[in-house]
């Protein structure tokens, strides 16, 4: 417990997954990893929004001491199912589209066929007179846990994780952006509570205060405190698909769509290049896991297609769950990830905690993460990749001697109770 009542931690985020169908990856993940270390250890108390009804509910700490906390269908059924949600946010204050948005708010809550499902782990309504809480999901949803707190009158000392400002920076020049309103006025209101700011790594923060410089942003209360994220891949007790790992042969494994920021053309641009000078022969696979539609990139594999020649050597893996994933690093000959943005990337550290060598673009936060245990490419350069790759495929000494240096480094590494008991030190102060 805290010196200002219970200490609860926010997991709302996951909920979600119940009816999205989403692996627990990205924030998700985090907001599960910190409830484990925090739930295990008696010290917090897990907690959701329940925004139709004004009230914060609490749910049985046990349910994330269980190993197999990385199944979705278990999250569902321990911790239920939101109901469907419009947010306000995305509309301007006085709009009649926000009027609408939360009367279509309260009317689905109490008659829609989506309304709020609580799990068979939820204990009931929890108690926020008088509490700490940690908000470690999206700032929309830790702007409207926030908010029901204040509405039901309880008092809340929160501190909130900054994962990134990406839509806001990527929409700085466009006023009417609804992804810029929605997370710039979530910080605000947020803000104007007087809640502790916490960054997943500097960059991000660099990133927050460089937006308050120029204005977008509000001076944020007390400054902002970076809290990195972890390396660790936690066993989760399972095997995972026993065909999803090639192991057949050497490969090269991506994480994440290939599309947008996560820039996987890059490396598609280096293997090209590799398979124009050396032929098929001098090609090795490529395992792709996470969401690629065939309409993106993927669609450039197919016949006539720029990539076409090399579609054989590409195995797609549609959202690996966590078990698949972690067998998926450890079998790998590397990981590429020329990613243009992250507020943190945690595949790069996930790699590195299973000894796996790393190709990061040399951009935003990633070499925070890898440190000099991975190596760098500009996000641009294909040439500089297609020498990595091709190093990486015939020089088995260097990769030897590579891995040798992970390992050794494993200890370095930081675990998710190093980032919870971080986050606990922040809030008992």
């Amino acid at each position: 417990m805290c010196s200002v009542g219970p200490l609860y931690i926010d997991v709302s985020e996951i909920r979600s997954l119940s009816r999205h169908g989403d692996e627990v990856t990205g924030v998700s993940r985090v907001v599960l990893e910190i409830a484990h270390e925090l739930c295990t250890r008696r010290v917090a108390i897990p907690v959701y929004c329940d925004t139709a009804r004004c009230r914060m509910m609490a749910v049985d700490p046990e349910v994330f001491a269980d190993e197999m906390i990385y199944d979705r269908l278990q999250v569902a059924d321990r911790i239920g199912h939101p109901g469907r949600y419009r947010d306000p946010l995305r509309y301007r204050g006085s709009s009649l589209r926000r009027y609408h948005a939360l009367l279509l708010n309260s009317l689905r809550a109490r008659f829609g066929s989506r309304a709020e499902k609580p799990g068979n782990a939820v204990i009931g309504a929890a108690d926020v007179s008088r509490c700490a809480i940690l908000c470690l999901g999206s700032l929309p949803s830790s702007f409207r846990t926030l908010d029901v707190i204040r509405r039901s009158g309880g008092q809340a000392k929160a501190a909130l994780m900054i994962h990134d400002v990406m839509r806001i920076a990527m929409n700085r020049h466009d006023p009417d952006s609804v992804v810029r309103r929605v997370e710039t006025t979530a910080i605000e209101r947020c803000n104007a509570m007087g809640v502790t700011w916490m960054a997943n790594s500097h960059h991000t923060r660099q990133d927050a205060l460089r937006l308050v410089a120029d204005g977008l942003l509000p001076p944020l209360t007390g400054g902002i405190e970076v809290v990195p994220l972890a390396h660790e891949m936690r066993d989760a007790g399972g095997m995972g698909s026993a065909d999803a790992v090639p192991v057949t042969s050497p490969y090269l494994l991506t994480v994440g769509g290939l599309d947008g920021r996560k820039n996987g053309q890059l490396l598609c641009e280096a293997l090209l290049s590799l398979y124009e000078r050396d032929g098929p022969g001098g090609m090795i696979r490529v395992v792709c896991a996470g969401r690629n539609p065939v309409t993106g990139i993927r669609a450039a594999f197919g016949e006539g297609g720029r990539y076409a020649v090399l579609a054989p050597f590409f195995h797609w893996l549609e959202s690996p769950d966590h078990a698949t994933l972690r067998g998926l690093y450890a079998a790998a000959t590397a990981l590429v990830f020329p990613s243009r943005y992250e507020g943190f990337g945690l595949p790069v550290g996930e790699a590195l905690w299973q000894a796996t060598p790393v190709i990061a673009s040399d951009a935003t936060s990633l070499p925070e993460v890898g440190g000099d245990l991975a190596r760098y490419v500009d996000p641009d350069d294909s040439g500089a990749l297609a020498a990595l790759v091709h190093e990486v495929m015939t020089d088995q000494d260097a990769m030897a001697r590579w891995r040798e240096r992970i390992i050794a480094a494993r200890p370095m590494m930081r675990r998710w109770q190093d980032v919870a008991l971080h986050m606990r030190r922040i809030l008992e102060r």
